[in-house]
Order: structure tokens, then C-alpha cells, then sequence
């Protein structure tokens, strides 16, 4: 698998980055868009894009805040700028047609993306995310998101010993090359010191912005983006989507393609074979 960094230098003063895995296929297919979770990254989509990279041009982008990207301003971490870095960017990419996976917030992304750029998108992978985010399951990321702001990583070996027992209370179902690369993509080596793979801010941002009385409503955006092919993952461990918002989701959309992921919370990693075939079996 080979890859390059991109940059994306954005009126906001800002610039993005993102790993671009350009295939070497004669007649390439649709390329692909993925986008991460809230405090995850590019790394995320290694497993997947060195598949889809046989046929597709794949940009695994990090948003503001996350990975590779500058770090923004706090009041500027929410999905509407982010959406709006994507419709400012996207352009340079000169992709007429492009297929999203979309994990977590960045499936909501991929869904605003759907809903106003229905021209060029074409088909959108929901990984773990749906019409209603239940409120333990945002708890869960609050506490995770404090616990990593206050935990100190020294090394390696650190990360993987406090990450260790998260991954296997949610993920039982992983390995460990899935638990290697969830620690690799959770930290970033800087002149031989480990630092968080995420703009700390982003933490009070989204404990700050959540009330558990007034949880998001994504139901209108579900509406808007379900006139294209969608293929939800559901992490069956998962407490952010829970199984009664699935079955709304296929009522609302009978022709939505489901893979229910065993032993897996929020979110599947799509590193496992069967995830990996599902999603390219979709995208064609």
C-alpha cells in the first residue's frame, strides 16, 4: 500500500491533511472519502483503503483538530464548520462522483455532504452512526475522552497498557492488530514524546456542548441523505446506536443494506475480513 500527504490550505488560515492512496488501476472506479470519528483520525481507514486502493482513489481526510490537520479554535469544532472546510476543499480534488465512509462524526459529515452535494455523492457508508445518538453512548465517549486527558503516556508501552482494558470491555471480538492499530491511531510520536492524536479541546468542546436532557436529533438529516445507497455498520455492543434505532432506520429506508458487527462497540474498526468484503461488495 503506498500513500502521500496531501494538504489542503483553507481561507480560514487553517490547513488540513490527509493520506491519499492513489490506485495504479488502468480505468479507476468512484473514489472514495473517509472520514473519521470525533477525536480519531486518518490511521482508522488504513485497513480499509489498502483494499479499495486496488480500484479506487482513496483520501482518508483528518478534519481540524484531528491527526495530521492544524488544530483550530475551540468554537470552531462543531460538524457545521467541519462540513464547511469539506465543501471548500473538495473542489480541488476535481472528483465528479465520490462514495463516503463515514465513521461516527464523520458519518454525520458524510450525511450533510449527501443532503447538499447530491450531485456528487453517490453512496455512503454508515459506520456506528444513526438517526438518534443515545445518551449512554455519549456518556461513554465523555468519560473515554476524560480519562485519555488525564491519564499520562510516557511511551508505547504506556498507550497500550491503559488502553488495553477500554478495548477489551468494547471490542471483545478484536485481535491484536486491531488493538495495535486503535492504540497507533489514539497517540502521535512528536520529537520522541507521545501527545494525544487530537486537539485536547476537542474534549470540553463536546462534554461542554452535550445535554443529556436535549440529545441531538439527526432524524432530518437521515431524511435528507437517505435518497442515496447507504450501507450501515452496526456495532452490536454498541450504546450510542442502539438496536431500536436500527429497525427505525431500515423502516424509514426498507432498501438500506445492514452488516451487524458481533463483538464490537462503538465503532467497528472495519479492519475484519467480512467488514472489509461488505463495504467493497457495496461500493462496486
Amino acid at each position: 500500500m503506498t500513500e502521500k500527504i496531501i494538504e489542503f490550505p483553507l481561507l480560514s488560515g487553517i490547513t488540513l491533511r490527509g493520506r491519499l492512496y492513489e490506485t495504479s488501476h488502468p480505468v479507476p472506479k468512484t473514489p472514495v472519502l473517509c472520514l473519521a470519528g470525533y477525536s480519531r483520525n486518518s490511521l482508522d481507514f488504513t485497513g480499509i483503503a489498502s483494499s479499495l486502493q486496488a480500484e479506487h482513489n482513496v483520501l482518508c481526510l483528518d478534519t481540524r483538530g484531528r491527526g495530521l490537520s492544524d488544530w483550530g479554535k475551540p468554537e470552531e469544532y462543531n460538524a457545521e464548520q467541519e462540513a464547511q472546510d469539506l465543501f471548500e476543499l473538495l473542489p480541488s480534488l476535481k472528483w465528479d462522483k465520490f462514495h463516503i465512509i463515514g465513521t461516527s462524526r464523520g458519518g454525520i459529515l458524510a450525511q450533510i455532504l449527501a443532503a447538499f452535494m447530491p450531485d456528487n455523492v453517490k453512496k455512503i457508508v454508515l459506520n456506528d452512526i444513526g438517526s438518534k445518538l443515545e445518551v449512554e453512548g455519549i456518556m461513554t465517549i465523555i468519560k473515554s475522552l476524560g480519562a485519555r486527558l488525564d491519564t499520562p503516556i510516557n511511551n508505547w508501552s504506556d498507550a497500550k497498557n491503559f488502553m488495553r482494558p477500554y478495548a477489551e470491555r468494547m471490542f471483545p471480538a478484536w485481535g491484536e492488530s486491531e488493538f495495535e492499530a486503535f492504540v497507533k491511531g489514539s497517540y502521535q510520536e512528536i520529537n520522541g514524546k507521545l501527545r494525544l492524536a487530537f486537539d485536547p479541546a476537542l474534549a470540553s468542546v463536546f462534554t461542554d456542548s452535550f445535554d443529556p436532557q436535549n440529545p441531538p436529533d439527526l432524524w432530518p438529516l437521515f431524511e435528507m441523505a437517505k435518497q442515496k445507497e447507504i450501507l450501515l455498520i452496526w456495532g452490536k455492543l454498541s450504546t450510542l446506536l442502539s438496536e431500536t434505532t436500527v429497525k427505525a432506520m431500515q423502516t424509514a429506508k426498507p432498501d438500506m443494506k445492514l452488516l451487524v458487527v458481533e463483538g464490537e462497540a462503538h465503532p467497528p474498526a472495519l479492519r475484519s475480513d467480512k467488514q472489509i468484503e461488505t463495504i467493497m461488495e457495496f461500493l462496486g
